[in-house]
């Protein structure tokens, strides 16, 4: 989204900013490409100076913003016409808000939507307040699950058909070149990149019969994010996303060691 800034004389010494907007459910949400119009004051970041206060300086550097504007009033100049990535991207939302128009119930649909994209624009507000409230705002989050989902069935295919094959490598590129895909529509969020990245390493791994380490591909994910993004060391989803997977990569093995189901089915998790 485009946006036009009156009487800013200082844009050159301004690396970047960000806006927020009033939010009124009776103003029409711009769409990507269009061009806003808004007033509201230029600030610079800073902190308030108090002892152990939230360092947000360092919270919006991390992101490579120096400044904010807090809108008092807005409203669309003109539509835009979206083109290359942000156009397919924006087709992708679509056509998965499409495909669910068969549920009868709007606010069923809206959720499920934001549960496959993690799009949470189209939520209504006292609906998102209520899962803030009951502390289950993250299971709207896209996250490194939906990508496993996405890897389970050309990995359980792999582990059926151990014969190198022409097939077999199809199935691979494929695999890979799918859960890319999502990752980058859904927006790319610090656990997607991670699953993302793990997931690939196994599948190339386990197609030239390497044996592969789940702490190996942990550690190999986190030094390619870290190589493209050093900013993400401090950021909360990075830490988080690879902290819970090395807590399951070390705790799961250890819980196996004295408590183990007696099914099958049930073993499966342990190993």
């Amino acid at each position: 989204i485009k946006c036009v800034v009156k009487g800013l004389n200082q844009q050159s010494q301004i690396s970047s900013w960000q806006a927020y907007l009033p939010n009124d459910e009776y103003v029409t949400i711009p769409n990507t490409g269009d061009t806003i119009i808004f007033q509201g004051e230029l600030k610079k970041i800073k902190n308030a100076g108090n002892p152990n206060e939230f360092d947000q300086v360092s919270y919006y550097q991390a992101k490579g913003i120096s400044h904010l504007i807090f809108a008092r009033e807005w409203h669309i100049a003109s539509r835009g016409e979206i083109k290359g990535w942000k156009y397919f991207k924006e087709e992708f939302q679509q056509h998965i808000l499409s495909s669910l128009e068969s549920i009868q119930n709007r606010d069923y649909q809206i959720l499920i939507y934001a549960m496959l994209t993690g799009d949470k624009h189209e939520l209504d507000s006292k609906l998102k307040r209520t899962f803030s409230q009951t502390g289950i705002i993250h299971i709207l989050a896209v996250s490194g699950m939906h990508v496993g989902l996405l890897a389970a069935i050309p990995m359980w295919y792999l582990r059926r058909r151990k014969k190198k094959s022409g097939l077999r490598t199809m199935i691979v590129l494929i695999a890979v070149s799918i859960i890319w895909l999502y990752a980058l529509l859904v927006g790319g969020s610090p656990s997607v990149i991670r699953s993302a990245l793990m997931f690939t390493l196994f599948l190339f791994a386990d197609h030239h019969r390497k044996q592969s380490q789940s702490l190996n591909l942990l550690c190999a994910s986190g030094f390619f994010i870290l190589l493209f993004q050093p900013d993400d060391l401090f950021s909360i989803g990075f830490q988080l996303s690879h902290l819970a997977v090395l807590g399951i990569v070390i705790g799961v093995p250890a819980l196996s060691t004295w408590y183990l189901p007696s099914t099958k089915w049930m073993q499966f998790p342990f190993k």
